[in-house]
């Protein structure tokens, strides 16, 4: 055997890889870092073990409720949904399940920052580790056979992942767990980690010191308008503005996505775990909800009764509102890419030639900062010249209108 799927519909789940019963496959990665399996064919006995769990060949069997049940959520602790990218949701959950004594796999940034991998957490104390969104196509390692040995043994675990690694580690199972719990998120795509490498390398150069600590969503100033932020070991931070920061506007832009993630399967409405987790954007036009103060919140869809189960387990440590399935699927994030694969090649031509820099050239879009924003960052948040200021800017708009008017009149 050669292949086990084709290179462009590949996911880099590893299920192959895990299920190999003579380890002829490994997972290498592409110039771009994205990993893919090698068939050593002096080792394979095509045997097929690898092409039945490939999730690419079939999805995995779930058992999903008649219709989805959905909630908006924020965790109670305000420094764990401060921590949170969103409200705190999955921290929740993974409290629950460490509390009755099981396991948590999911992703951490590895010690240099340039790349992140699953671990595997027992421990409350090592659960900040696994906090906060990492827009990086994440290293699988031994992970799957790790939680088959964790649930054979009568283990509760949750894995926390994207749809198709929840949709791999399903396959590769072959037999539902009662006491597995999938969670995935709702995915834009996975950039390259070797751009994200090249991204912290730039950093470190302008601000002359080791990344130290990075977070993709910051929400110093506010969830809505959140900032990249890293520290160095010289004592510097960077703050980086989602409009402007170029690896954020680039993997925005669909430049350098896996090639799978430009048509996948897995970007609808049909999840293939038990929970679906996302930020919920657009919280502000639910009816009769629970304040939105721009801390975070948390979009909850369960999609099996497993998934309510551990909902309602988590319940106390969550402030919840349920949500009709309109609103919350109208979030966003739930529809495969717009921009063509197309694109991304014409990118990775001219990022061959030219590196990072192409980024900051004709490939890079910045987004306009609005004044709101700005006045955010000068004045910070909640404070009384940030309502002052902003107060001002309405009546300056409101006044300019009216000129406006009175001038076609």
């Amino acid at each position: 055997m050669t292949e086990v799927c084709p290179h462009e519909q590949c996911f880099g789940c590893t299920a192959c890889a895990s299920i190999c019963p003579v380890s002829a496959i490994t997972m290498q990665t592409d110039e771009w870092g994205f990993p893919y399996p090698h068939i050593n064919t002096d080792t394979c006995i095509d045997c097929g073990a690898c092409l039945r769990v490939c999730p690419v060949h079939a999805h995995p069997d779930l058992s999903r409720l008649p219709e989805e049940v959905f909630c908006a959520a924020y965790h109670k602790d305000p420094a764990v949904r401060a921590a949170s990218s969103s409200g705190g949701a999955f921290s929740a959950l993974a409290e629950t399940v460490l509390e009755r004594g099981g396991h948590v796999c999911a992703a951490e940034f590895r010690k240099d920052y340039r790349s992140i991998h699953h671990v595997i957490i027992s421990s409350l104390q090592d659960l900040s580790r696994l906090r906060a969104s990492k827009y990086m196509q994440s290293d699988l390692e031994d992970t799957f056979s790790e939680i088959r040995d964790l649930l054979r043994k009568d283990n509760e675990v949750l894995f926390v992942g994207t749809p198709c690694q929840s949709a791999g580690l399903r396959r590769f199972l072959k037999k539902p767990y009662t006491k597995l719990t999938t969670v995935d998120i709702v995915c834009h795509g996975v950039p390259s980690p070797r751009i994200f490498a090249d991204y912290i390398n730039r950093l470190e150069d302008i601000h002359h010191g080791k990344v130290e600590s990075y977070t993709f969503r910051d929400k110093r100033w506010s969830w809505y308008r959140f900032n990249m932020k890293a520290t160095f070991s010289g004592g510097k931070s960077y703050y980086g503005f989602w409009e402007r920061d170029p690896f954020f506007r680039g993997f925005l832009s669909d430049l350098f996505l896996r090639d799978c993630c430009y048509r996948c399967p897995f970007s609808n409405h049909t999840r293939y775990s038990d929970i679906t987790l996302s930020d919920f954007w657009g919280y502000w036009a639910v009816k009769d909800g629970f304040k939105d103060d721009d801390a975070g919140i948390s979009m909850c869809m369960c999609n099996t009764v497993r998934g309510v189960e551990l909902l309602a387990a988590a319940r106390h440590r969550l402030v919840i509102h349920p949500t009709e399935r309109e609103a919350s699927l109208s979030n966003g994030g739930f529809n495969p890419r717009e921009e063509t694969i197309e694109g991304k090649y014409d990118f990775l031509s001219a990022y061959k030639k030219n590196g990072f820099p192409v980024l900051l050239g004709d490939y890079y879009r910045p987004a306009e900062l609005p004044p709101e924003r700005k006045l955010l960052y000068i004045f910070g948040k909640g404070t009384v010249m940030l309502r002052i200021s902003n107060r001002l800017l309405n009546l300056y708009r409101k006044a300019r209108r009216r000129f406006y008017h009175l001038m076609r009149g």
